[in-house]
């Protein structure tokens, strides 16, 4: 039975259909429907297969997305920014750096060769996962040495980990299938010299976080009903994001 995904890339919408095989090698491509609209209940082991059919995407595809990237990179916030990306899945690693190749990426498969990085480098940016390389201690490595930092997961995208992300001083919080898009995410990061930009993160990505977390998600926990009325006052006088 095959699994039917579509997802964004930059102004496209792509379309695929995934043989769920364990070898990457037998799975195929061709057809589809939008993932954000698989339903809630039952769908992580689709939601796995099609993540990890993302980091393998037609090889045609990552190299127009390269060109995208280097059309816009020379005046890009993210150009020559040093950047550590940090990820247990090797194929995240290649498609994240792929993604960034305007910016100067390194990157770690675990806790202690990131830390050992962040004791012997000055990164302007780190990108972490939560799951597989003690994300949460990580964050707060970062934090410490004033590094913007944002989260990159798929298992750990729930509210209770965005709440510890936001209490720990991240400044976005990404679902890995938006990948394709992190480029975007990330010049809003810089465009707000490195400060917190979830305003801007719940106007492009409420839709998404609704589908994913529930439509009430934000009701369910005084700590989220709080925290928006916090950026919504805190942003009066500012001009509207664009």
């Amino acid at each position: 039975m095959n699994l039917k995904f579509s997802f964004q890339s930059g102004q496209r919408n792509i379309h695929l259909t995934v043989n769920p095989a364990r070898n990457a090698s037998q799975r195929e491509a061709g057809g589809s429907v939008d993932s954000s609209d698989l339903p809630q209940g039952g769908t992580e082991q689709a939601r796995d297969y099609h993540i990890s059919f993302l980091f393998r995407a037609p090889k045609m595809l990552r190299s127009k997305r390269k060109e995208e990237n280097k059309t816009m990179s020379s005046d890009s916030p993210l150009k020559d920014k040093m950047v550590l990306v940090v990820d247990d899945e090797p194929d995240v690693l290649e498609t994240v750096e792929e993604e960034l190749d305007m910016c100067r990426v390194r990157t770690a498969k675990d806790y202690e060769t990131a830390l050992e990085y962040l004791e012997s480098h000055i990164y302007d940016m780190v990108i972490l996962d939560i799951m597989g390389v003690s994300g949460f201690k990580l964050l707060k490595d970062a934090v410490s040495r004033g590094i913007p930092t944002t989260i990159l997961t798929a298992h750990a995208f729930t509210p209770d980990a965005l709440k510890q992300s936001i209490k720990l001083g991240a400044v976005s919080f990404l679902p890995k299938d938006k990948m394709f898009e992190l480029s975007y995410f990330l010049e809003d990061v810089f465009m707000n010299d490195g400060k917190p930009v979830w305003r801007k993160l719940f106007e492009k990505l409420g839709p998404y976080f609704d589908k994913r977390f529930g439509p009430d998600w934000k009701n369910r926990d005084m700590f989220f009903k709080e925290f928006e009325q916090e950026f919504q006052i805190s942003s009066i006088g500012q001009p509207p994001s664009s």
